[in-house]
């Protein structure tokens, strides 16, 4: 993970009739490589794992699923061989 930062911020809703509010504080912001599916700042074989074991399968909540598409398939791989084995920060 690089570039970690702590932000705060105010996010307001107009709901129509009363705004609403809410104060977020200590956000933390990082950036995970495409395909470090288990966020240890490492794209390895245990993502290969993940991503394989999921492979073919639809629907919501696949850590595979790199690109949203709603499938693992060709393009969450080739999203992952991308970074390639073994990469860390």
């Amino acid at each position: 993970m690089t570039a970690t930062r702590d932000f705060n911020a105010s996010v307001f809703f107009d709901m129509g009739s009363s705004p609403s509010g809410v104060y977020l504080d200590n956000v933390s912001l990082y950036y995970l490589a495409p395909g470090d599916l288990n966020a240890d700042n490492r794209v390895d074989y245990t993502d290969l794992k993940t991503l394989t074991s999921q492979w073919l399968q639809s629907g919501g909540g696949l850590t595979g699923d790199l690109d949203g598409s709603g499938r693992v398939d060709f393009k969450d791989f080739a999203s992952s061989a991308k970074t390639g084995p073994a990469v860390t920060d």
